[in-house]
């Protein structure tokens, strides 16, 4: 179950929403509509933890959201730091 307690969030000085309270059930739907540049993206990324909201309390199957869903990193970037961890090993890098 997805919950999120008086939740607010705002970017910059505009507030998007404040005080949200929300509970979804597993095979629920749910819809977020709303004018192009208003919060919609926004609030979902609050919802899954991948943006920090101004106050209030987000949890997915009671667990705190905050980097619960983060995206995993870019694959360059993991090439690139097990290439440094191989290099600092003494052992030849596989990537030339």
């Amino acid at each position: 179950m997805l919950h999120a307690e008086h939740l607010t969030i705002a970017i910059g000085t505009r507030t998007l929403c404040r005080g949200l309270d929300l509970a979804v059930a597993p095979g629920e739907l749910w819809a977020v509509l709303g004018c192009n540049g208003s919060g919609k993206t926004t609030l979902l990324h609050a919802l899954a933890g991948l943006a920090p909201a101004q106050a209030g309390r987000v949890s997915v199957a009671g667990k705190t959201a905050r980097g619960l869903f983060a995206p995993e990193p870019p694959p360059h970037t993991r090439r690139a730091a097990a290439a440094r961890r191989t290099r600092s090993s003494g052992a030849r890098s596989p990537i030339m």
